[in-house]
Formats: C-alpha cells, sequence, structure tokens
C-alpha cells in the first residue's frame, strides 16, 4: 500500500501487507514494513496509512488486523488509531552473512 500527496507523484510512505487465515479469526489483515519518508510531517503519513487498514481490512473481508512494527515512531500512530498490544513477536539473527556457517572436524 502507498500513500502520495495530492499533486505529487513520487510516495510518501508504504506498507506491506498480506491476508492470514487463523482459527480464531478467520481472515486477518496483516501490515508490517511500515515507511513515512515525509521530512516534514511524517506523523501524517502514518496517520494515512493506519486509516488505510481498517478500509483495506474489511475490504478484503477481514476480521482483525495485525500490525508488525519494527520502530516505535510507528507504534505511537497505531495506538492512537485504537491498535493494542495482543502478543509478542520475537526474532533472533541465526547467521552474520545469512549463509550458515558449518564447522567441526568433518568438515573442512
Amino acid at each position: 500500500m502507498v500513500a502520495r500527496r495530492e499533486g505529487h507523484d513520487f510516495p510518501s510512505g508504504l506498507f506491506c501487507y498480506r491476508v492470514e487465515r487463523d482459527p480464531k479469526h478467520d481472515k486477518v489483515l496483516i501490515a508490517e514494513h511500515f515507511i513515512a519518508i515525509d521530512l516534514l510531517h511524517p506523523g501524517d503519513v502514518i496517520d494515512a496509512l493506519v486509516k488505510e487498514l481498517d478500509v483495506l481490512g474489511k475490504r478484503l473481508g477481514c476480521a482483525t488486523v495485525r500490525s508488525v512494527v519494527h520502530r516505535s515512531d510507528v507504534e505511537g500512530g497505531l495506538t492512537q488509531a485504537g491498535h493494542a498490544t495482543v502478543g509478542s513477536l520475537l526474532g533472533k539473527a541465526l547467521a552474520d552473512n545469512g549463509i550458515p556457517a558449518v564447522r567441526g572436524p568433518d568438515f573442512a
């Protein structure tokens, strides 16, 4: 989903989304990778993107929206729009360069 300021061709913000099935909520809109590129008013861009979540979710027949937030400045805009923490997403880097290293006497 891309947000643009009126009269401008270049994007001001975006997020990626997908729809997943959930045993409890049926269809769920998953949104993540929120980006606001506006230097002067990034909050306005986040607000526009967050408002679109409800519209998009309803249009796709989703019962709920899950927003995966990677930065705290995005979290504030989602909280103001009624989103609340419903769980935790934990992550761990597995390899420095993305290539697994195998070490031991049998591997050269």
